[in-house]
């Protein structure tokens, strides 16, 4: 399942975006605004689309919560306030399942490493390298979690005392 993010910027009331228009544009992985249009969602789960753009209320606000799934510009336009771009709002981090080369990848998502089984979590906004390795190596993420595959069980205890207990030998 896909995890979406609520969209927080216009949740609170402002006199100044009342009527404004609100057009949310999908962010390239530069960060700059495409021309196309976001998919928005009435809900975090539900397959229930919501109109893109949005006007807002009387009170400046989004009438209701509004999600997505991907990074988005929003564009507003009113008449109270000179057109212009709120920046990039991302999507809530989320897990990525295997690592892939040439991917976009957003601070906090985690996925893992297919050949190892280790599990990562992105520090930065980031491009994937051609290797898990070389994105460690330029500090874009963080091993949260490697499995040893090596560790080897005994009941003998290793420093010559009393057998019976089990024993975990890991690998250097």
């Amino acid at each position: 399942m896909t995890f979406r993010s609520p969209i927080h910027e216009f949740e609170l009331a402002n006199p100044l975006y009342v009527g404004a228009t609100v057009t949310f544009y999908v962010a390239d992985a530069n960060g700059l605004k495409t021309a196309e249009a976001a998919t928005l969602y009435a809900g975090p789960t539900t397959a229930t689309t919501a109109s893109n753009p949005q006007v807002l209320d009387l009170d400046g606000k989004l009438a209701a919560p509004v999600y997505h799934e991907v990074a988005v510009i929003a564009e507003v336009t009113g008449p109270n306030v000179a057109s212009h771009d709120t920046g990039v709002i991302e999507p809530r981090a989320k897990w990525r399942e295997d690592w892939a080369t040439a991917t976009y990848y957003y601070s906090g998502d985690s996925f893992r490493d297919a050949a190892t089984r280790a599990i990562y979590i992105a520090k930065v906004d980031f491009l994937s390298q051609a290797t898990v390795a070389a994105d460690l190596a330029s500090d874009f993420i963080e091993l949260l979690f490697n499995p040893v595959p090596n560790i080897t069980v005994s009941t003998s205890d290793p420093s010559g005392g009393i057998d019976g207990d089990i024993w975990f030998k890991v690998p250097a």
